[in-house]
């Protein structure tokens, strides 16, 4: 239990202190600025990368918070000559390039997979693992994503299968979802009309009818 809430206190801590940035450029002066997110991603990047490369896991948050500082400086020259839906621009496009550096760079970030491996606070004053899920949900996971990045996703999954984690799908790709589950329950227009093993239900006459025929 205590590992659980080191961890939400700490996320709790995190988005505590964005929303103060926020509320402290949107609330008292009025400006509208969509870079935050970019900030915070630029910090937490830093931290966990130069603390993966052996850095320190204080050192490294210092580090993570003067890059974001220091490029939120570079920002603010040109664009704080700027006012209302202008502004708004150009911080939004900040923050766009960012997410597609941090999306599309994979040999620095690895992409949507994110960054694990790294040390967190007080880890050395509790026993076990706190960075540990027993229940994964997703939402159609792979709607709207190209072939080769399905491929990927899957791949992943399948490995933090094989960890011991546990997946709640909902996914309406049958062939995929046949690849990944133990155990399906099909839904057509909010009823249940099969469940069981994938075989038992790759054979189902009213599945094959709504979704495979």
């Amino acid at each position: 239990m205590i590992e659980y809430i080191i961890t939400v206190v700490l996320i709790a801590a995190i988005y505590a202190i964005f929303s103060l940035g926020l509320n402290l450029e949107w609330g008292f002066t009025g400006l509208i600025n969509f870079g935050h997110v970019a900030f915070m991603a630029i910090g937490a990047y830093t931290t966990v990368l130069l603390n993966l490369n052996g850095v320190a896991l204080f050192p490294s948050v210092i580090a993570g918070m003067a890059l974001a500082g220091l490029c939120g400086g570079l920002l603010g020259i040109p664009a704080l000559k700027l006012r209302a839906d202008y502004l708004a621009i150009v911080t939004l496009g900040f923050a766009e390039i960012v997410r597609f550096i941090l999306l599309n760079e994979e040999w620095l970030t690895r992409g949507p997979m994110g960054l694990h491996g790294h040390s967190r606070p007080f880890e050395d004053f509790i026993s076990g693992d706190y960075n540990f899920f027993l229940l994964l949900l997703l939402d159609e996971p792979f709607s709207g994503v190209n072939p080769t990045l399905t491929k990927r996703i899957l791949e992943y999954l399948k490995t933090l299968r094989e960890e011991g984690m546990t997946f709640l799908v909902i996914e309406h790709d049958m062939h995929i979802i046949m690849q990944l589950s133990d155990f399906l329950y099909v839904l057509n227009k909010g009823k249940v009309i099969a469940s069981g093993v994938p075989e038992e239900v790759r054979h189902n006459e009213r599945v094959l009818d709504a979704y495979l025929g």
